[in-house]
């Protein structure tokens, strides 16, 4: 988390308000609780082991509002040692469209009726489902290759069996898009 706050305040090139939140609860609650805490419209959510570009923040906001059925708009995510770490992946000038992880990404909360489902445990499937919803909604997901974040990956909340068990719940869940 000290490495992800230094990296935000080292590159951060807006006016910002920034919420941390540092329970031991599941990313969704850990995320709705600090939306109750937010004031703004455009929100950034990142996880605790990113290390950020400089203009991270206006380079995500001007894709957001440069394609006008965006619900959400992510980082690319790239490896410690520089490697792409999914498929999700885009050179600098390029924009894609597909369904991106959460571990760094940002949306209009007047644009999108998205709400994180609290019932995932620990981490994996919560931003999925997120992002599905956010589809359902008819708007679309994207990855911007202007932000290419790094993510270390180091936090390891969620088990194979928890893992597993929020999959299962997707799958209930969204069953058109378990596949």
């Amino acid at each position: 988390m000290k490495r992800t706050l230094w990296s935000i305040r080292q590159n951060l090139d807006i006016e910002a308000e920034l919420i941390v939140q540092t329970r031991k609860w599941p990313v969704a609650r850990n995320r709705l609780a600090a939306l109750k805490w937010f004031h703004g419209d455009v929100v950034i959510f990142m996880d605790d082991d990113v290390l950020l570009p400089p203009f991270f923040a206006s380079k995500m906001i001007a894709s957001l509002s440069g394609l006008k059925d965006a619900g959400v708009v992510s980082a690319v995510m790239t490896n410690p040692d520089g490697s792409r770490q999914n498929d999700m992946f885009c050179e600098p000038h390029q924009t894609i469209q597909g369904i991106p992880p959460g571990t760094c990404f940002c949306y209009s909360k007047k644009r999108v009726r998205a709400r994180f489902d609290d019932k995932y445990l620990a981490s994996q499937w919560e931003d999925t489902d997120f992002m599905v919803q956010v589809l359902k909604q008819g708007l679309q997901t994207y990855a911007t290759g202007s932000v290419h974040i790094i993510h270390d990956n180091n936090w390891t909340g969620h088990t194979n069996d928890t893992w597993e068990t929020n999959r299962q719940r997707f799958a209930r869940k969204w069953p058109e898009w378990s596949a």
